[in-house]
């Protein structure tokens, strides 16, 4: 699976560390620690949807492969 930041950075999150049926919310957690971009101003989109924190991946047809967007909302 790979993360693409609005800035154009690229982050790959092998699926030994995340599996397909782990939650959106465990994914943002992963990013947060790889990065260092909270929880709270992350926002993830794929195929033009934005992900609910409460399902999983596999909800999305998310699998090995797929890239999924990230946009970054502003403290405060």
């Amino acid at each position: 699976i790979f993360v693409k930041i609005f800035t154009g950075k690229r982050i790959n999150v092998p699926l030994k560390e995340i599996e397909i049926d782990s939650s959106i919310r465990y994914l943002r957690q992963l990013i947060q620690d790889k990065v260092g971009i909270s929880i709270d101003q992350q926002r993830l989109v794929f195929e033009g949807r934005q992900l609910d924190p409460a399902k999983d991946l596999e909800d999305y047809g998310i699998r090995d492969g797929s890239t999924l967007q990230l946009i970054i909302l502003s403290r405060g």
